[in-house]
């Protein structure tokens, strides 16, 4: 009996041993010196988290504090875009700011693994269905005017928009579980794999095939596909809409209308802009892990980086400079909120300006007219000036 005690506490204490030594190889691991290349990754993602959170959080507040940006349903299906764009910004490139600098461990809790992957593939399918639902709703609008005006409401928007993250929340909720799995065991249908040990945290396209290839085809290829088609109808009716009122209305209604297709064409010209840069940040990695899928994708270390993990987190950095350059309202708004009172005074001294310089143009015409008019009557006759 004692022998056997003796043995079980050897045992007790040889297993703490090696626990405790994992933990110290861990801490060590986690504490290794970063290196060069990972180091540059840092800073650049770093800079990438404050330009993503305060761009897109000023999107925000300009929709919010603008009563016309509130009532236009586009604009609130931008909105959305920019919460998800301000999410990634807050929580995924963080996480994966830490793990690049712990030279790619996962040095973190179980729970931000599980987060990290969940919010990370629900925000990327909810930033493509933004962008699928407003292709759609622009499409509708100029091909079933009347049909639109009536059922477009702000109403039928916050559903969409509700129906957007459901969707894409749905389908990141679908990958947590192992679909080649068909036994009814909670231990082993999770596809999520953690290690504190490995200090891994990952959820690969080759160990759950058939949950990515669904995926990738109907979240991503199917879309953008459909968006492709309906980005190109719209510009080409903007363009062709805008050429038809230059060419046949006259007057101050062709003007106005003018005005009017000139807001909704750089409005078009804004989507498509952002639809353009989603398609080349996030393309390639997409093509790159369905590839990978089948184990057909051999590209070098910095190819590898740039397609997964500069470029994608870029797309969300940028949509905020997409609207304030390409959209004329929403740099008015932002030099405003950014300015405040000095805006509006500048813009008062500039039409007060404008409107001194339309009356001297007046009054020097006045002056020729009346100068011409003078030497019309000197040049007269007598006998013509009393008649």
């Amino acid at each position: 009996m004692i022998t056997k005690a003796v043995k079980i506490i050897v045992l007790i204490n040889l297993f703490s041993s090696i626990n405790a030594a994992k933990r110290m190889l861990n801490a060590t691991s986690c504490n290794t010196k970063t290196t060069e290349l990972n180091l540059v990754i840092f800073y650049v993602l770093n800079f990438f988290i404050i330009v993503t959170v305060i761009g897109n959080a000023l999107i925000c507040i300009v929709i919010a504090m603008t009563p016309t940006f509130r009532k236009n349903t586009t604009y609130l299906l931008f909105f959305s875009l920019a919460v998800a764009d301000m999410l990634v910004g807050a929580i995924i490139i963080p996480i994966n700011t830490k793990r690049i600098y712990n030279n790619r461990l996962f040095c973190m809790s179980e729970l931000a693994c599980w987060i990290s992957l969940i919010l990370e593939r629900t925000l990327s399918i909810a930033s493509l269905t933004h962008l699928l639902v407003i292709g759609l709703e622009r499409y509708l609008s100029l091909k079933f005017t009347f049909q639109y005006q009536k059922y477009a409401t702000r109403n039928s928007t916050l559903i969409s928009i509700l129906c957007i993250w459901i969707y894409s929340f749905f389908w990141a909720f679908l990958g947590i579980f192992d679909w080649h799995s068909f036994e009814y065991k909670w231990t082993t249908v999770f596809s999520i794999n953690y290690s504190k040990t490995k200090l891994k945290c990952n959820n690969g396209p080759k160990g759950n095939k058939a949950y990515f290839i669904s995926s990738y085809i109907l979240c991503f290829f199917i879309p953008i596909a459909v968006m492709i088609y309906t980005y190109s109808y719209v510009y080409r009716t903007a363009v062709r809409h805008l050429k038809a009122i230059e060419q046949h209305e006259i007057g101050g209604k062709r003007d106005k209308e003018l005005k009017r297709k000139e807001r909704q064409h750089k409005m078009v010209q804004s989507i498509v802009i952002v639809f353009i840069v989603y398609l080349i940040c996030w393309l390639p990695n997409i093509i790159t892990y369905f590839l990978h899928i089948f184990g057909k994708v051999t590209i070098g270390l910095h190819t590898f980086i740039l397609v997964t993990e500069i470029l994608p987190p870029f797309n969300s950095t940028t949509n905020p400079f997409i609207y304030v350059i390409s959209n004329k309202q929403f740099r008015l708004r932002v030099c405003e909120l950014l300015l405040g009172r000095k805006k509006e005074r500048f813009e008062e001294s500039l039409s007060k300006q404008r409107s001194f310089n339309d009356v001297s143009k007046i009054f020097s015409k006045f002056l020729k007219a009346s100068d011409s008019s003078n030497s019309n009557l000197l040049n007269m006759s007598p006998q013509k000036i009393v008649k």
